[in-house]
């Protein structure tokens, strides 16, 4: 699965080239689009200056990120301010082929090395305690959002177009792209040795 470019300080061009030479290397190659879900889609040109411009759209799967950062407006839950945000890109030309997966981003290092602590601080083993401490709180922001904050099911359906959401879907998304089912074996492995962890602390 290709994700273009870094952010860095690239030109329009020189990212439009990137991902025109990763598309053409590769004819089987998927794009990445991390749309932050705080941001306003109509101030995102990502879509048609990068995704439309370099013929990918077919090829790219939306990912809407940080959606545990989104917040509430005056009488307008989080959960309705990522299902309105979600229907106008799903809406938006040209479509994505991928369609679109959301996930939460947060990790609380406090927390995570308070864990890491707690086990004894197995050398080398910090950094599974954080993405452990993510899909926790990844899972308790969905279904925050997919309970109490949601008004019908067609919100719950926009904020969670597929059965799996966040981490997992990514993973099933890749694993399906690519055809490698070790990825998917990897994620089962992670996905246990995470819930481990999450049952531990």
């Amino acid at each position: 699965v290709a994700t273009g470019t870094a952010a860095g300080n690239r030109t329009l061009a020189e990212i439009q080239a990137v991902v025109r030479a990763e598309a053409a290397a590769d004819p089987t190659a998927h794009f990445l689009w991390a749309f932050p879900a705080p941001t306003d889609p109509a101030n995102s040109s990502v879509r048609q200056d990068i995704i439309a411009a370099c013929g990918v759209a077919e090829r790219t799967t939306g990912v809407m990120t940080k959606c545990d950062l989104v917040k509430g407006e005056f009488d307008t839950s989080p959960a309705s301010i990522i299902a309105t945000k979600m229907r106008t890109l799903q809406a938006d030309e040209p479509a994505l082929g991928g369609g679109w997966i959301t996930m939460a981003n947060a990790c609380s290092v406090k927390e995570a090395t308070a864990a890491w602590e707690a086990a004894g601080s197995p050398e080398g083993e910090l950094e599974r305690f954080k993405q452990a401490n993510m899909l926790l709180r990844e899972r308790a922001t969905f279904n925050r959002l997919r309970s109490g904050d949601t008004k019908t099911d067609k919100q719950r359906s926009l904020i969670v177009p597929k059965v799996a959401f966040g981490a997992a879907a990514l993973l099933d998304h890749i694993q399906r792209a690519v055809g490698d089912t070790r990825v998917s074996d990897s994620a089962t492995a992670f996905s246990r040795s995470t819930d481990a962890i999450g049952s531990a602390s």
